[in-house]
């Protein structure tokens, strides 16, 4: 019963909210766990051996998590780009890059020893595989990241970094956009950043060589205002000036929509529209114009624009044309 109890409270605090408002709680609650294996180990003598075996490798790699996180790095960009997000870049552990443990789509667990000691939270990469530095951009969402962002700008203020902690990467993309000809990457405000992150891969600086047969990339990104969107527009830009440039490099249509604004982009570069994306139509033009050509959806942001092109894109598969849907969520 009592190693039931504990399972119960682990999962009182799975909901969107704890996860998100409440985050230490939902954090903390989850080494409920060790109670449950105590009193499961004291309830049953055949399980013990799994369970000390399943207890022994959870105290490894604790163990070697302490370790590679015991050194802080000083960060090489730490500022506000917008007044809501905070732009973070540091070195990549050496041991990591020589394990090659960075990948595209991935997440760390950063934690500010400036501000708390015991605060780990975990944020999507934005940078790309083969860069020398880890960067992630963090957007004010509740208690924690508002005091990253103010303390960010407070470290501007007097022209100063800070020490960051990071544990990871983890995580990885379950596909090869390598082997796509045309992919739709679609982003939805922070949510963009694993889709940034894919694009650098194919564009940036530093971009992967792998051989590919990629001929068209379509990069969405939505956000509410113009004046948020200043968040990766430059990035944006260069990435499809280099696009352009490279003609070994697959074609790039960038479009940022902002859905709060009625007036058109005052530059005129094409690159920023008014109001909501149509999915349908865009997944029309993508099908028509490459009709022989196998396509990546990948999206990652509000589970409504999630859901609405998992529903554009699998109702367009033909025996012709296949048409692949990934997304990630921010669960935390």
């Amino acid at each position: 019963m009592a190693a039931l109890l504990c399972c119960l409270g682990i999962a009182a605090t799975t909901t969107d909210y704890m996860r998100r408002q409440q985050f230490n709680v939902f954090f903390w609650t989850h080494y409920l766990f060790v109670g449950f294996f105590i009193f499961a180990y004291a309830h049953d003598a055949a399980g013990r051996p799994f369970l000390a075996t399943a207890a022994g490798i959870y105290i490894l790699d604790k163990l070697l998590r302490v370790l590679w996180t015991l050194s802080p790095r000083r960060t090489h960009v730490f500022w506000n780009p917008t007044p809501t997000t905070t732009q973070v870049r540091w070195g990549k552990n050496p041991l990591s890059r020589l394990m090659g443990k960075h990948k595209v789509g991935q997440y760390v667990f950063v934690n500010f020893p400036e501000l708390s000691l015991t605060e780990w939270h975990p944020f999507s990469v934005s940078s790309a595989p083969n860069d020398d530095f880890v960067e992630v951009h963090i957007r004010a969402l509740g208690n924690h990241t508002e005091r990253i962002v103010e303390y960010a700008e407070t470290c501007a203020r007097e022209g100063k970094q800070t020490l960051v902690r990071s544990d990871g990467p983890y995580g990885y993309l379950d596909f090869n956009y390598r082997r796509y000809g045309v992919g739709m990457f679609v982003g939805g405000g922070i949510g963009f950043t694993p889709a940034l992150s894919l694009l650098k891969d194919i564009y940036g600086e530093k971009r992967s060589t792998a051989p590919h047969c990629m001929r068209h990339i379509y990069a969405v990104w939505i956000m509410p205002k113009r004046s948020e969107a200043v968040l990766f527009m430059e990035t944006l830009k260069e990435l499809k000036a280099t696009a352009e440039a490279e003609p070994t490099l697959p074609d790039l249509t960038v479009q940022v929509f902002c859905t709060r604004e009625k007036e058109k982009d005052p530059n005129g570069d094409g690159m920023v529209l008014t109001g909501r994306p149509d999915f349908s139509a865009l997944m029309t033009e993508a099908t028509e114009r490459f009709a022989r050509s196998s396509m990546l959806v990948f999206a990652c942001g509000p589970g409504k624009m999630v859901n609405q092109l998992w529903d554009e894109a699998t109702s367009r598969n033909t025996r012709h044309q296949r048409i692949d849907f990934h997304h990630e969520t921010f669960e935390f």
